[in-house]
C-alpha cells in the first residue's frame, strides 16, 4: 500500500523534498502488519531461555516442546509469550527516537539495533520472572491475566531505561531545527502572542533566546546579551549534565557549543547577533548570584528610565 504513494514523491515534489521526507515516508512502513513469520523462532527462544533460567534457579523442569512442567504446575509458551509485540513496538519507537535524538547515522543505526535486542532479552526475563512468581507463590499470582499486566509494566520500565541511557549520548539538533523557516515563523507568532498576553495577565514578560532582542521583540524595554568564554560555558554545561547523571566529555561539549554558535551566527534566518541597543553582560568571571545581581541592576536601570519617560508623556 505504501509503495504507490512513495514512488511518485521525487518526480512530483522534487529530489530535495524527497530527501527531507525520506524518513517520514519510510516510517509509514511500520503501519504494515509484520511479525507473524517470527513467531515460531521467538517462542522457541523464549522457551529455551525460560527453562534454562528456571533450572539454574534450582527448580527441576520436564520439557516437551514448548510445554514444560515444574513441581508447582504446568506452563507453556504461547504466541502471547513470544514478545513479538514488544519487539515491534520497541523497534518502531526506537527508530523514531534515534532519528530525532541523533544526527550521525552511526549512532542512529546502533540505537535502532539496541531497540531490537533489548526487547528480546527483556521478554525472556519477563517470562522467567512470571514462572518464578507463580512457582514461589504456589500459583496464587502471575498465572492469570495479571501476568500480562506485569509484562507490559516491565516492558514500560525497560523502554524508559533504554531511552534514559540513549539520551546520555544525544545530539540535540536544536540549531538545525531553528534554521527551518517554517519552524521559526510558527514560533514567531507564538512568542509574540505570549508577549501580548503573558500568563497571569502580567504587564510584561522575561524571555530568553538567540533572536529575542533582534526579531521577536525588537522594541523590548531592556535587552541583555549574556555571554561567557566558550570553555567556561562548556564547563558549566558539563557540571549541569553531571549533576543529572549524564556522562559527556567536556571537549565534546565545547566542540558542539562552538559548532552551534557558528551555525546560529551564520544562518540567514534570525541569526544570533548583538542588538544595537542591547547591553553586553559577560559572566565569565561571575558566579550565579553575582551574574543575577548584575543582570537585575542593568535591567532595573532600563525599566526605571522607561517608566519615568512614560510618566512624563
Amino acid at each position: 500500500m505504501n509503495q504507490p504513494f512513495t514512488k511518485p514523491v521525487p518526480a512530483v515534489l522534487g529530489t530535495r523534498f524527497a530527501r527531507a521526507a525520506i524518513f517520514p515516508l519510510a516510517f509509514l512502513f511500520f503501519s504494515v502488519p509484520l511479525g507473524e513469520f517470527l513467531l515460531p523462532w521467538l517462542m522457541q527462544m523464549t522457551a529455551d531461555f525460560t527453562i534454562a533460567a528456571v533450572r539454574l534457579s534450582g527448580v527441576p523442569v520436564y520439557r516437551e516442546g514448548l510445554m514444560f512442567v515444574i513441581p508447582s504446575g504446568q506452563w507453556s509458551v504461547v504466541e502471547a509469550c513470544s514478545g513479538v509485540r514488544y519487539l515491534i513496538a520497541s523497534f518502531m519507537v526506537g527508530t523514531l527516537y534515534a532519528y530525532l535524538m541523533y544526527r550521525s547515522n552511526r549512532r542512529r543505526v546502533i540505537f535502532m539495533g539496541v531497540s531490537l535486542l533489548v526487547p528480546l532479552v527483556a521478554n525472556w526475563l519477563r517470562a522467567y520472572m512470571i514462572v518464578m512468581l507463580g512457582h514461589l507463590s504456589n500459583n496464587r499470582i502471575a498465572t492469570g491475566v495479571d501476568h500480562l499486566i506485569y509484562g507490559w509494566l516491565f516492558f514500560g520500565l525497560v523502554i524508559f531505561l533504554l531511552f534514559w541511557v540513549g539520551i546520555r549520548w544525544s545530539e540535540a539538533p536544536a540549531s538545525q531545527v531553528a534554521a527551518i523557516g517554517a519552524v521559526r515563523e510558527a514560533l514567531l507568532d507564538f512568542q509574540r502572542s505570549f508577549l501580548r498576553a503573558p500568563p497571569g495577565g502580567g504587564p510584561g514578560a522575561v524571555m530568553d533566546g538567540r533572536d529575542i532582542g533582534t526579531v521577536i521583540c525588537p522594541e523590548a524595554t531592556a535587552k541583555l546579551y549574556i555571554d561567557a568564554r566558550p570553555e567556561l560555558r562548556a564547563r558549566r554545561r558539563w557540571l549541569e549534565l553531571k549533576g543529572m547523571g549524564i556522562v559527556r566529555q567536556e571537549a565534546d561539549l565545547l566542540a558542539e557549543l562552538n559548532a552551534r554558535d557558528a551555525a546560529d551566527k551564520s544562518r540567514p534566518i534570525s541569526p544570533l547577533k548583538l542588538a544595537p541597543d542591547a547591553i553586553l553582560l559577560d559572566t565569565s568571571d561571575l558566579g550565579i548570584d553575582a551574574a543575577f545581581a548584575a543582570a537585575l541592576a542593568l535591567v532595573s536601570t532600563k525599566v526605571e528610565g522607561a517608566l519615568k519617560d512614560r510618566h512624563r508623556g
